[in-house]
């Protein structure tokens, strides 16, 4: 509990008014744009396969990259946003196995 005071201690003084839920509300709306961009992406990507010149190929190969990076930009941004969550909810989180966190990390 020591390391966690101290890292506290670290936080600058013009960020410990920030709330936390005001950040893990941040992070779910930027994974909702994320997923917003990636559909915008994905109709981009669909939409220059079916107009590409060349054969099967060249199509997949164009399309395997931006599908590759869309998928790992929502992954990324909904795990920030899950992290937080959980983060704000230490109790509810470490009694579902039947554990506590601190056993846990002793093991």
């Amino acid at each position: 509990m020591k390391k966690m005071e101290n890292l506290v201690e670290m936080e600058p003084q013009f960020t410990q008014a920030i709330s936390s839920r005001f950040v893990c509300d941040y992070l779910y709306f930027y994974f909702i744009l994320v997923c917003v961009l990636a559909g915008v992406s994905l109709i981009g990507t669909v939409s220059a396969i079916v107009l590409a010149k060349g054969g099967l190929v060249t199509k997949i190969l164009l399309a395997v990259p931006n599908l590759l990076v869309m998928g790992l930009a929502v992954l990324l941004a909904m795990s920030l946003y899950i992290i937080c969550e959980r983060g704000l909810r230490p109790e509810e989180s470490s009694n579902k196995g039947g554990r506590s966190a601190e056993g846990y990390r002793t093991r």
